[in-house]
């Protein structure tokens, strides 16, 4: 749009200045724009910015030319050669801005498309495919002897939410335990919505005895205040499952089954609680030694 409003003024008189002038400042934008934009190729868009800066250098350096020449203190033939080389610099400038760019917008676009397969839409944490490979990549580079823990978690009685208040509802309390999470563990471990209304939040080189405390804050902070939304108050609560391995000896399937099996006990005898034991009969006569 620009370009065409540009070419009823460029056979004026000093048209080609203005014209230059103009250029000059929208490319300045552009580097500008590039510079506020977030992309995932980061190289490519700082070349992309040396382009359009150096782009924008060459529209003011062909600005002064122009008017030495209007002002007839150079003959046009003595900056025939200076013209010519700003022509070969814009057109080399071009080529280059003109193959970055896609690479910028492909890369961009892949990295949200990886985003999407591997994130939870509702809560923004990771889904199960996504949870299952960050897991195993950090593992690989975890020392043989170093313990990983697993938490399992569930929100205790949530059918009724759903029922009583609606699925809108029980989407915002879905979304408001995710945040309790995130606030715990961003910095902890690797969290997950892996089912409906189920997260796991994976700890590396931390043992039984920690995720259970970082559990049992969780559920703490949970318990501790009421959910609002749409005027009402609901008291939520979660259960949870804990399970650990050496990771010489991980198998992740088998870790996420442990957590699930104590997951279980602990909605069976109570809800509302931590377990890391297996033994039905020893939470039921002594539960708060496993809490």
């Amino acid at each position: 749009m620009c370009c065409t409003l540009l070419l009823a003024v460029y056979l004026i008189d000093a048209g080609q200045i203005i014209t230059s002038i103009i250029t000059a400042v929208l490319f300045s934008y552009a580097a500008y724009l590039m510079i506020k934009t977030p992309s995932v190729a980061v190289v490519q868009q700082r070349l992309l910015i040396a382009c359009f800066a150096l782009h924008s250098v060459v529209m003011l350096l062909q600005v002064v030319l122009l008017v030495l020449l209007y002002s007839s203190q150079i003959s046009q033939a003595s900056l025939a050669s200076g013209l010519q080389l700003l022509l070969v610099t814009h057109l080399f400038l071009t080529t280059a801005s003109a193959l970055i760019l896609p690479f910028i917008k492909f890369a961009n676009a892949e990295s949200r498309l990886i985003n999407l397969a591997n994130h939870d839409p509702l809560t923004q944490l990771l889904n199960r495919r996504g949870f299952f490979r960050l897991c195993k990549k950090i593992t690989k580079t975890a020392p043989l002897n170093s313990r990983v823990s697993l938490i399992m978690l569930d929100i205790d009685l949530f059918k009724q939410v759903n029922d009583q208040y609606g699925h809108e509802t029980g989407d915002e309390a879905i979304k408001w335990i995710a945040q309790h999470i995130n606030e715990l563990f961003f910095e902890l471990g690797v969290t997950a919505r892996i089912g409906g209304e189920e997260f796991a939040i994976f700890l590396n080189q931390q043992n039984l005895a920690q995720a259970r405390q970082l559990a049992q804050k969780l559920c703490s902070s949970i318990n501790e205040y009421p959910f609002y939304f749409n005027g009402h108050s609901i008291a939520l609560s979660v259960s949870a499952g804990v399970s650990s391995m050496l990771v010489r000896e991980l198998d992740m399937q088998a870790l996420l089954l442990q957590a699930d099996k104590r997951l279980y006990l602990a909605k069976e005898t109570g809800r509302n609680k931590v377990v890391t034991h297996d033994e039905k009969s020893l939470l039921a006569k002594a539960p708060s030694a496993i809490i």
